[in-house]
């Protein structure tokens, strides 16, 4: 499961861009079998992931999370 704050203060300070990046690293380095899911908070919670979680199986399941 993957929290991200989605509050005002990520805007700065480049927090949001390193934010996405950290996010596309941990789903890189999943593996076949491993399930990801993404929450955002900020005003309120939000399931990211229509279909969460997602199971990986291969670069195209990682694609649609990082999407």
């Amino acid at each position: 499961m993957l929290l991200v704050d989605n509050t005002g203060t990520m805007r700065y300070g480049g927090r949001g861009e390193m934010t996405v990046r950290g996010i596309q690293e941990f789903v890189r380095l999943t593996e076949p079998g491993d399930h990801v899911s993404v929450l955002s908070y900020g005003e309120e919670a939000v399931i990211e992931l229509r279909d969460s979680p997602v199971a990986i199986e291969d670069d195209a399941d990682r694609n649609r999370v990082v999407a």
